[in-house]
């Protein structure tokens, strides 16, 4: 599968649809829905909703999330939204303000 890449000079607005991986850098406004994995970095803005298979966010998360597996959010990451997942991993320092419903 490919990887796309959105990079800290990118504003994306609308709707992406992929099958392989994601990782955004940049800003993205909108939805992403993926059968692969979507990686938000740590200087990336995303208000978005995800329906994706794993997530792992390091950046702002402004968004609902529902993961077919796993849910990361690393030290650095600051999500404001819901979380439906199988697994979570949740990093002490992480910030999130929303519920949480594992499968």
């Amino acid at each position: 599968m490919a990887t796309t890449q959105i990079s800290s000079d990118i504003e994306f607005k609308g709707e992406a649809q992929l099958e392989g991986k994601l990782i955004i850098d940049g800003k993205v406004d909108g939805n992403i829905l993926s059968n692969g994995s979507v990686l938000i970095k740590s200087g990336a803005r995303v208000r978005a909703d995800l329906q994706v298979k794993n997530v792992e966010v390091e950046g702002l998360l402004q968004g609902n999330v529902i993961a077919t597996e796993l849910t990361r959010l690393a030290s650095s990451a600051n999500m404001i939204g819901d979380i439906n997942c199988k697994f979570i991993e949740i990093e002490r320092g992480a910030n999130h303000n929303g519920i949480t419903v594992m499968k």
